[in-house]
């Protein structure tokens, strides 16, 4: 679901770049956008902020980690190809790449904690919602690399773990809002006639 909500949010962006039929319901797809990106943002916290009471892709990648012994390796059987110590390290490169999105998941439980999913009372106004997010910017190619991580990591542990490709194909909403920015497109026109 967040991967198909990005792109969503990616396919507004990218039609109002090629017509402005869809600024006709501007608003609706300015708020629905809006709405996305904040929803967005929610489940990206979900994921990577470490909470002792929930599961996160940290935690997962720990335990992935901790499991994945030289015995474990060789009683399963799993990938004879490659050798425990490859295995291995290509799990401690999952934590050194989460460990590369440090910046971003704080800026993101801040913004979680104090907006997004509770209504802090530092956020009095406009100006201070504003401030909040200047001082924790989570910028749009941030966003994709913890969504593109956060199926990449799963992927590759189970793929290390159990000799396992799983796949997953996002979706592409760019041609069903092409279709509806040509019917905006006709509507116009017919009402000119």
């Amino acid at each position: 679901m967040l991967q198909n909500t990005f792109s969503a949010i990616e396919a507004v962006s990218e039609i109002c770049q090629q017509t402005s039929a869809l600024g006709t319901y501007g608003d609706y797809f300015a708020y629905s956008q809006n709405v996305m990106i904040s929803e967005v943002q929610l489940q990206l916290a979900k994921l990577y902020v470490v909470d002792r009471d929930s599961h996160s892709l940290p935690e997962i990648i720990k335990t992935a980690n901790s499991l994945f012994t030289e015995k474990y390796h060789q009683s399963t059987g799993y990938n004879p190809h490659k050798s425990y110590q490859e295995l291995k390290e290509l799990l401690a490169d999952l934590e050194r790449q989460l460990e590369g999105f440090a910046t971003t998941i704080r800026n993101l439980k801040k913004l979680r904690n104090k907006d997004l999913a509770h209504l802090d009372k530092s956020i009095r106004d406009v100006v201070s919602r504003n401030k909040l997010i200047v001082n924790n910017p989570v910028f749009l190619k941030e966003v994709k690399e913890l969504i593109d991580f956060s199926f990449e990591a799963p992927s590759r542990i189970i793929e290390i773990m159990f000799n396992v490709a799983p796949t997953f194909r996002p979706r592409d909403y760019v041609d069903e809002l092409q279709m509806i920015a040509r019917a905006i497109e006709k509507q116009e026109n017919d009402e000119l006639r």
